[in-house]
């Protein structure tokens, strides 16, 4: 995922440590790193929240803008 991507949580969800989002939370990813609202995650939740990502991929929408 090194281009840059936005995704759309299509329901509400909870990853392994327990953190929910709510369906509808877009989440950016720039070359392999994880923004939301703008911010990247903290260092250490980026490889669990690209690995979850990668892996559950009918969780999302493709919402990237082609400007």
């Amino acid at each position: 995922m090194n281009g840059g991507k936005v995704l759309k949580l299509l329901k509400t969800s909870k990853l392994p440590h327990g953190v929910e989002f709510p369906a509808g939370t877009e989440i950016e990813i720039v070359m392999d790193v994880v923004y939301m609202g703008g911010y990247p995650l903290p260092f250490n939740m980026q490889e669990t929240f690209l690995s979850w990502i990668k892996n559950n991929p009918t969780l999302f929408q493709d919402v990237t803008r082609k400007w």
